[in-house]
């Protein structure tokens, strides 16, 4: 009972450290001045952490699955457009809007990229697979995830107009 105990906490202390090692990576992609980039960047990380949150819980990764994370991916976008809209309302001061741009866009990554992780790992210790997403349920905690997230970040806008 007690080496089953300390197996799974090892294994969610693997998965926390795999999530950080991957939001630190997409944050660093965040600073490249090119917004495609930053996208594609991220949205390759967080799929390929969740490939390895899926082998670390030993859950099979199947191409149907491909279709569930796509969704959960677009979150990534949406940070996006939510610090251009930030910055653009900055124009007039240049200087402000690329200082805060240049620290929004890596937040809203990093925090979409840990919120995503943290999903994950909640379906998978739970026993979830690919097969078995309930998209509403994980949009749903997703959703409380980043909320927890941009609690704790002042630079993670809450709407395309404002941060906290």
């Amino acid at each position: 009972m007690t080496g089953a105990i300390i197996e799974l906490y090892r294994r969610d202390r693997a998965a926390q450290e795999l999530v950080a090692e991957y939001v630190g990576l997409v944050a660093l992609s965040g600073f490249v001045p090119y917004p495609v980039f930053n996208i594609a960047a991220s949205a390759a990380a967080q799929l390929r952490m969740v490939q390895r949150l899926a082998r670390l819980y030993e859950v099979p990764l199947r191409v149907e699955a491909a279709r569930a994370i796509c969704g959960t991916l677009l979150a990534t976008a949406l940070p996006t457009v939510a610090t251009n809209g930030l910055v653009s309302l900055l124009q007039p001061l240049p200087w402000v809007a690329s200082t805060i741009g240049g620290f929004a866009l890596p937040a809203l990554l990093s925090a979409s990229t840990y919120a995503l992780g943290r999903t994950f790992i909640q379906h998978f210790e739970v026993g979830g697979t690919f097969l078995d997403l309930d998209p509403k349920a994980m949009r749903a905690h997703f959703d409380r995830e980043f909320a927890s997230v941009r609690e704790a970040t002042p630079f993670v806008a809450t709407d395309a107009g404002s941060t906290r």
